[in-house]
């Protein structure tokens, strides 16, 4: 049996493997530039209060990209190998736990042996699962998944413990991973609920009694406390949401939201039976009526699903345990708690586990050849692999990831957007100007693309237009330090050095911690020669973000330039080391340029 057990989890891991091989060079993309690529919370693990106080009820998370920043600075593979070990290890517990489920239901093996391997295996390698794994960001949402699933499989284990010694400590084991999960994503929130439904569903020796799993009732306030106590949360919250971030001056009420979601349901059991034409940037309709066509629709489905599990409970425990499963996942995103996303992939990460159950539960069933069933179930594997590997391609290259999702969305402002930013990574500064420009058609009040724009204007050195799109964003967003920050570069590149520094002084009021501004501030005061100044600047530009490799070859130019080589040699091999370049070159370059200035090249890098 263990032989058995070891060959089926080979088989999971090399599953992973296949379908996400293919997947460690792909680049950050959308919030992975904010999160973890411009992030100075995370760049250094000598303040852990800095990212605790980022984001608490996501502190687990961030620890981990931390963690990947400090072995790894911003290369890739490390992180994608990250995310994908915590996907084998989330696919490894559904085979575990299916496998306690079936015990438990009174199904013994052999007879189904194939059930936890398939279910772990299609919820391996389903498409939908890309946005949770490939996207780096939403490593929340598969670590906080890891400890649920982890808590739920703790639990069981201890229920079936005899020794009361051994049988406590498992449980506390299921506390803590309960605890995590709660520090890693609000997802989490549920966990007392599955724990409380799984006894309900499973009793122990056949007799209800939930005494333990009330225990665990009791963590319940820890996400809501966490996130009110450090304002990460208001009461006004719960009753609408701006959309400023996917660039509309407007709010969505918590009723609105969810209406969408009846509707949205339908397209989540879409994306999990018939997986394609998926979409990053999903551009929802809002729900104003229940009695809106759609809406209705996803609203009797919902109903029809609920009756379902009620249904099914003394007939099929298992089927019927599914079902309540992908329902409360499903909840704390797509309930009443208002989201400026209306629809995205990576909810179904958790709740595609209740959907993987009851589909290989309901096919082992229905079919009667256990050899029919293995091999459709084999099939579906093969196909759900072969549309993931095809998804992940998409992802390798920002350009075609987001033009895919302009032609899936091609009346949302942001796809643009970020298509605009993938063209101008790439030179193509008209195709991104013209993006830019959709963008504000779509949505005229969208202050990032205006901000995007007036950064590329003044690249081209369009500056009367650029600063015309900079007092646009002045007058959405007036406390920006991002838009101070892109100001005073476009002033300082327009050979206003004194302005830039009253802009940058402007942005560094705003956020004292940006990093990128007291660099560029330095820069502006070495063209000024104003030397400790500049000194100054980047001096507490490395202190902020020790792994930012441009302030140690600025901060190596300036002493130089003052006579200090024995520390700008230092700070070449601190820049080297970061970014592989060659040392010896690099010094070469320096002592060339010693003592001058007016052949030294500084790009402002402020985009």
């Amino acid at each position: 049996m263990r032989k058995t057990t070891f060959l089926y989890l080979s088989v999971i891991f090399f599953a992973c493997l296949a379908v996400y091989a293919n997947t460690f060079f792909v680049p950050f993309q959308f919030d992975d530039i904010v999160a973890i690529k411009s992030n100075v919370a995370i760049h250094s693990l000598s303040d852990i209060g800095l990212i605790w106080r980022y984001w608490p009820t996501r502190f687990l998370t961030f620890l981990s990209f931390a963690l990947n920043y400090h072995f790894h600075g911003l290369k890739l593979p490390g992180y994608h190998l990250v995310n994908l070990l915590i996907h084998f290890t989330c696919s490894l517990l559904v085979f575990l736990l299916t496998k306690l489920f079936l015990e438990e239901s009174g199904i013994q093996q052999p007879a189904k042996e194939n059930i936890p391997l398939f279910t772990a295996l299609v919820f391996a390698v389903h498409p939908v699962q890309t946005q949770a794994v490939t996207y780096i960001y939403q490593r929340s949402t598969c670590l906080a998944t890891l400890f649920i699933l982890l808590s739920v499989y703790l639990y069981l284990q201890a229920r079936r413990e005899k020794q009361p010694g051994k049988r406590r400590i498992r449980y506390l084991l299921a506390a803590a991973s309960s605890l995590s999960g709660m520090f890693t994503k609000e997802i989490a929130i549920t966990i007392p609920f599955l724990i409380l439904i799984t006894e309900i569903f499973f009793p122990a020796e056949k007799k209800l009694s939930i005494s333990p799993a009330l225990f665990f009732l009791f963590l319940l306030p820890v996400i809501p406390l966490t996130s009110l106590s450090t304002r990460l949360l208001r009461f006004s919250d719960f009753r609408a949401v701006s959309l400023q971030t996917i660039g509309q001056n407007q709010s969505l009420t918590q009723m609105q939201y969810l209406l969408t979601q009846f509707h949205g349901l339908l397209t989540y059991l879409r994306l999990l039976l018939v997986p394609v034409k998926q979409n990053i940037d999903y551009n929802y309709p809002r729900s104003y009526s229940l009695f809106e066509p759609g809406t209705l629709a996803g609203f009797l489905f919902l109903l029809t699903l609920l009756f379902l599990a009620v249904y099914l409970f003394q007939r099929n425990r298992l089927l019927s345990f599914s079902l309540f499963w992908f329902l409360l996942t499903l909840a704390p995103q797509s309930s009443f708690l208002p989201k400026p996303d209306l629809v995205v992939e990576h909810r179904l990460y958790l709740p595609g586990f209740g959907y993987c159950l009851f589909l290989i539960i309901f096919l082992s069933k229905y079919l009667r050849s256990s050899f029919l069933a293995a091999s459709i179930l084999s099939l579906i594997c093969g196909l759900y692999g072969v549309l993931t590997l095809g998804r992940n391609i998409m992802w390798r290259s920002r350009v075609v990831l987001w033009d895919e999702t302009v032609r899936q969305s091609p009346h949302k402002a942001r796809p643009y957007v970020n298509r605009g930013v993938a063209f101008e990574e790439k030179g193509a500064y008209n195709l991104a100007l013209k993006d830019y420009t959709t963008a504000l058609t779509l949505e005229p009040d969208y202050a990032e693309a205006y901000l995007n724009r007036a950064t590329l204007l003044a690249k081209l050195g369009r500056f009367q237009q650029a600063f015309q799109d900079f007092e646009k964003v002045e007058k959405l967003r007036p406390h920006s330090s991002s838009l101070a920050n892109n100001r005073a570069v476009a002033l300082a590149l327009s050979g206003q050095l004194e302005k830039a520094i009253d802009e940058f002084n402007r942005a560094l009021t705003i956020n004292p911690r940006y990093a990128e501004a007291l660099r560029n501030r330095g820069i502006a005061y070495f063209r000024s020669g104003k030397m400790e100044l500049a000194i100054k600047d980047f001096n507490s530009a490395v202190n902020l973000n020790p792994e930012d490799p441009l302030s140690y070859y600025y901060r190596a130019i300036v002493y130089y330039q003052v006579g200090l080589s024995d520390k700008a040699r230092q700070d070449l091999n601190q820049y080297s080391r970061l970014t592989g370049q060659d040392y010896s070159r690099l010094l070469q370059t320096m002592e060339k340029l010693k003592n001058n200035r007016s052949g030294i090249k500084i790009i402002f890098n402020a985009w």
